[in-house]
């Protein structure tokens, strides 16, 4: 097919391997090349790395490819069902006997589970780097013929989206997460209280579009848009106009959506990943500006502890003990006993974290370790999995307690619990649910302890050197060792960008086979369209001398 300009009025239906295509503009011939690649790929359930310029569309393409071959499987499913049900037709038409009665119970089988099938369809796990790269993505796909009919969603932070005046002023993931769930808990949120009632109004659940003809008003009303492609603007301003959640919102759409929009890290990450709630079986993971995804697997994987943190922890945990200790009984009861073993379970992690910060403390010159030293040094601690669960519950009840004093007083220290959930996301990076610490392989790692600046505020030591223990990850197969395993039986990992090559080795440190690879030329022609040249003077016949004596200079400027 000959390239043309692309022309919002010459929405095309194109044929890519026997998918219908819509596609809103006249394509590029690189553009047919690249859809026909992705549908290749989820055809044939396989991984891609496709990299294609900057300026060829590639979002548009590969929305427009995915969503098209999405629905194609329901056309295949729905011939699916009419040949059984022709199938069973006939086996009811033969005379009965032994031999006949068990085919049609299958027959009744077969269609009764490809009746229930028909309506699923692979879920499209669509992610960037960014919440401003997913903003322009689901700006692309408003553009698409799809707009109306996919049913999206996008997951973000409860810190980017929370509207409890308190809460929200909570600056720590980990503490936010912590107060949220108190208030929800006691249903003293109002945002969350009247989340289900809007869920069940607008998500679905009628089978119309998102939210239906209300929700779109409400779009439309509150921000303007035009479907019900909604990002976290959006979803921000419906939470305020609506009094209600949008993370709970969000979150609450994603079972149904056919779509679902996040930024990477939250597939990279292990913990974050296994809180989405999302269903894996025959999904297609997109990685979009996936030229930075080497550098995210490797730094979800890693920590940086400073001793400020582990010394700040310390002084968390006891302020946590008072509070604790304020608030106890005569002992008796059962929540006296379970706040007392809290606080000895507390205790006991102080003598650990001094112990570290000694250990950390002990070293004068920077050493660098292999990766297995960290096992060493925890074993040193009395850190092993089981202990690590009990200390991992201790901080989270710390935190909770410190956190729920602060929504209580209504003052949010910047302080509060920074340090302890600092210290719970770097420990907790070392130890993984399906692995135990001691059986890991930790070659792709290494422990570098070492002095560095300090940016503590609140304790009087900014800009002091002091100790840190580092545990870096320089393999980036691992942050996407769970994606790429069966056990999540995802059909496809597409992964695209302007800049992938070479994609040899980018394969290779991922550890993901892609027999799918594209390396797509620009839409601009170089010998027609590109003048490569050197100017030497300006109009006003100045020499370009863009040094730093003359760039200044009227006529350098003129």
């Amino acid at each position: 097919m000959n390239a043309a300009s692309p022309s919002p009025s010459a929405s095309q239906s194109l044929s890519i391997r026997g998918v219908d295509v819509q596609f809103p503009f006249t394509p590029y011939e690189c553009q047919l090349t690249y859809m026909t690649a992705v549908i290749e790929a989820l055809q044939t359930s396989r991984n891609a790395l496709l990299e294609s310029p900057t300026g060829t569309g590639k979002t548009l393409c590969l929305l427009c490819a995915t969503l098209s071959w999405r629905e194609s499987l329901r056309g295949e499913k729905a011939a699916k069902i009419d040949l059984l049900a022709e199938a069973k037709r006939r086996e009811d038409m033969m005379a009965a006997d032994e031999t006949t009665t068990a085919r049609r119970l299958m027959a009744d089988v077969r269609l009764h589970q490809a009746e229930l099938d028909v309506g699923k369809l692979p879920t499209i796990i669509y992610a960037s780097r960014t919440h401003s790269q997913l903003h322009q993505v689901m700006g692309e796909l408003k553009r698409t013929s799809f707009a109306r009919s996919v049913r999206t969603t996008v997951l973000s932070s409860r810190q980017q989206t929370c509207r409890h005046d308190v809460v929200k002023q909570i600056e720590s993931g980990i503490a936010l997460k912590m107060g949220c769930k108190s208030l929800v808990s006691k249903r003293a949120c109002k945002f969350y209280n009247n989340t289900d009632q809007y869920l069940l109004d607008h998500n679905h659940g009628d089978g119309e579009e998102e939210g239906g003809a209300t929700a779109t008003a409400t779009a439309k009303k509150t921000t303007g848009a035009a479907s019900q492609v909604l990002d976290i603007e959006d979803l921000i301003k419906i939470g305020d106009h609506k009094t209600v959640c949008p993370y709970y919102v969000s979150r609450g759409m994603v079972s149904k959506a056919d779509v679902i929009f996040l930024p990477y890290n939250y597939l990279i990450d292990p913990k974050t990943r296994a809180g989405l709630g999302i269903d894996w079986n025959d999904a297609v993971v997109i990685f979009d500006e996936a030229h930075n995804i080497e550098s995210v697997c490797s730094g979800t994987a890693s920590f940086d502890l400073p001793i400020t943190v582990i010394a700040g922890s310390v002084v968390e945990l006891g302020t946590a003990v008072e509070i604790m200790q304020s608030g106890m009984g005569d002992g008796t009861d059962n929540a006296s006993k379970q706040d007392r073993k809290h606080v000895t379970n507390m205790r006991g992690m102080q003598l650990v974290l001094k112990k570290l910060e000694d250990i950390i403390s002990s070293y004068d010159n920077s050493v660098t370790k292999p990766g297995e030293f960290i096992v060493e040094l925890f074993r040193d601690l009395r850190l092993t999995d089981e202990t690590w669960q009990t200390f991992e519950g201790v901080i989270d009840v710390a935190i909770d307690v410190l956190t729920e004093d602060a929504i209580e007083s209504a003052v949010v220290s910047r302080i509060t619990t920074t340090r302890l959930s600092t210290l719970r996301d770097c420990l907790g990076k070392v130890f993984s649910k399906t692995t135990r610490v001691d059986e890991r392989d930790f070659s792709g790692y290494r422990v570098h302890i070492h002095k560095e600046k300090q940016e503590a505020i609140g304790y009087g030591i900014e800009g002091i050197m002091l100790p840190t223990l580092s545990f870096w990850c320089f393999d980036p197969g691992e942050g996407m060792e769970a994606l790429r395993e069966g056990n999540m039986n995802i059909r496809s990992i597409l992964l695209t960008s302007g800049t992938l090559s070479p994609m040899s080795s980018f394969a290779l440190e991922l550890r993901t086979d892609f027999p799918i690879r594209l390396e797509n030329p620009h839409v601009i022609d170089n010998k027609k369209q590109v003048w490569i040249g050197v100017v030497p003077k300006g109009p006003a016949g100045v020499t370009l001398n863009s040094s730093f004596k003359t760039r200044s200079d009227a006529g350098y400027l003129t």
